[in-house]
């Protein structure tokens, strides 16, 4: 096939159908250009992140890792045409699948493992590029954070087989499996053409036709009322869980903290600090993973945290004090585990070095003064 290219109605040009000349070629462009991923064909407006490239499982890196607005995580393979049976590729793509599934048991070390391969390509942390990308503020982030953890914890990931021509093969077992199975799973013909400097991309989606309302299903987020939260904290955390929650409820009232709860499929609530007109959102405890985040991307806003070395500190402050190394950096959101706090000594002294973390350098109108 061809196309027929001219400016203003005039010197037409035929351009004849190319071909990348190698997969790690396709695969650079697709990480570069995000847009050519097709998915408002599988569901109108969404929009995607490239988390990683070659992202290492144990069953060999996935070509391209991404997620949408939605949180749906993404497991993208590129396949050239003269790759011999692309039947294979089904089979290699679910294999994938399932040992990104063996990540679920600890989704903190999958955040910071994200982490790595954004700072690496990126230059950014994953909270930044997910605020950045999809334009939403930080319940937003969590939400599709949220969306992402339950995501890799029920296996309800989203197959992309990209290639530069599909034979009917493969479009038909595209359709059969979505239509009989929990799969989502989408083939796409990549038409490429090059002119005068320019690439022309045309992508067709095979398989969105064929789903299920079960392949179709996703989970459901909701505002969760604080009793709810402490009631899921008991179911998996036990009484221990149900006494750290409520004793960093009562230390936020009694240090004039705004407390709001999730809204995503599990227990959570973050903790806000208000310093003048501005909001600082420091703090999230993720009941349902058992885990606590400490927002040192937002943190740094602070005038007296700005430095590395001080975040640093307070880092290494933080942990000592729980009796744990935190898992992640001062870039992103590091997490200690809820049960290493059951300790009343250990949760007490992690609250302190918090608290004074927040108070040291405020004027009398509450505003953050410079270090």
């Amino acid at each position: 096939m061809a196309v027929i290219v001219s400016k203003n109605g005039h010197e037409a040009h035929k351009v004849e159908r190319s071909t990348f000349d190698k997969e790690d070629d396709l695969q650079r462009y697709l990480r570069d250009n995000p847009e050519a991923l097709p998915v408002d064909q599988i569901r109108e407006g969404s929009r995607i992140l490239v988390l990683a490239r070659e992202f290492a499982t144990e069953s060999g890196p996935i070509d391209l890792l991404a997620v949408d607005d939605q949180g749906s995580l993404y497991v993208i393979e590129t396949k050239l045409y003269r790759n011999p049976d692309k039947r294979t590729v089904v089979a290699q793509v679910l294999d994938y699948g399932a040992a990104l599934w063996k990540h679920a048991s600890d989704f903190g070390q999958f955040r910071i493992t994200l982490e790595e391969y954004m700072q690496k390509q990126w230059h950014a942390t994953l909270e930044d590029q997910i605020t950045a990308t999809f334009g939403v503020d930080d319940e937003g982030r969590e939400r599709i954070l949220s969306n992402l953890a339950d995501c890799l914890e029920d296996g309800h990931f989203r197959f992309l087989v990209l290639m530069d021509q599909v034979h009917d093969q493969l479009r038909d077992l595209v359709s059969y499996l979505n239509a009989n199975s929990n799969f989502q799973l989408y083939c796409v013909e990549l038409e490429y053409y090059r002119h005068d400097g320019y690439e022309i991309l045309i992508p067709h989606v095979y398989g969105a036709e064929a789903k299920t309302p079960a392949s179709a299903a996703q989970g459901t987020s909701r505002i969760w009322a604080m009793p709810e939260v402490v009631a899921d904290a008991e179911r998996t955390l036990g009484a221990s869980g149900v006494r750290t929650v409520q004793t960093i409820l009562e230390w936020a009232q009694i240090n004039t903290l705004s407390v709001v709860t999730g809204t995503a499929t599990y227990g959570s609530f973050s903790l806000r600090k208000q310093f003048g007109d501005k909001t600082v959102p420091f703090m999230q405890v993720a009941v349902g993973y058992k885990v606590l985040y400490v927002y040192f991307d937002r943190l740094k806003s602070l005038p007296w945290l700005q430095g590395t070395a001080e975040r640093e500190h307070l880092l290494s402050a933080l942990g000592k004090a729980a009796q744990t190394t935190p898992s992640g950096t001062i870039e992103g959101e590091p997490s200690i585990p809820l049960e290493t706090l059951s300790d009343p000594r250990a949760r007490d002294a992690f609250l302190e070095v918090l608290r004074q973390a927040l108070v040291p350098l405020v004027s009398e109108t509450g505003t953050p003064t410079e270090a």
